[in-house]
């Protein structure tokens, strides 16, 4: 399989191409009000409004910083028909890997739905990401770290 390999967080991660529609340069992104923090804003896609999410804020590293690389990585519609966003510093590079070079991660991992196994690409170890998981994922991670002021005034 080909992989896209990018950074978030300091670490690289990487996404099977066939799931990307496109890379689109980071522009500025309409800010979601009570929305998860891994949910850095929408972008207006040919029309349609797109969530992007930030996998440095999901894994609570780093926030993806605004680079010359920077990008925002476009997976298709999924179940819901909707299509996703995914932030990411150094999204540059092509690799092929083997199923061979794969490793499915240990039972506490694998609970978190958008972490994929682990490919071995050019000596370094890197994390791939099921992007049909990703904004299930930033739902519940939204949940818990809601705002007491929203979660009050939504109960008014």
């Amino acid at each position: 399989m080909m992989i896209l390999t990018f950074e978030a967080g300091g670490e690289r991660y990487g996404v099977d191409v066939s799931l990307v529609e496109e890379v689109v340069p980071r522009v500025a992104l309409r800010r979601l009000p009570y929305a998860s923090s891994a949910v850095v804003g929408l972008l207006d896609y040919r029309g349609e409004v797109v969530p992007v999410v930030d996998l440095g804020r999901l894994v609570d590293a780093l926030t993806c910083e605004g680079r010359f690389s920077t990008r925002v990585i476009l997976f298709g519609a999924y179940q819901d028909g909707r299509r996703i966003g995914l932030a990411a510093e150094r999204v540059s590079e092509l690799a092929q890997v083997s199923s061979v070079d794969l490793t499915t991660l240990a039972s506490p991992v694998q609970r978190v739905g958008y972490l994929g196994p682990v490919a071995r690409i050019d000596g370094q170890l890197v994390q791939l990401i099921d992007p049909s998981r990703l904004l299930v994922e930033v739902v519940i991670h939204g949940e818990q770290n809601e705002p007491a002021e929203a979660t009050a005034a939504g109960m008014e």
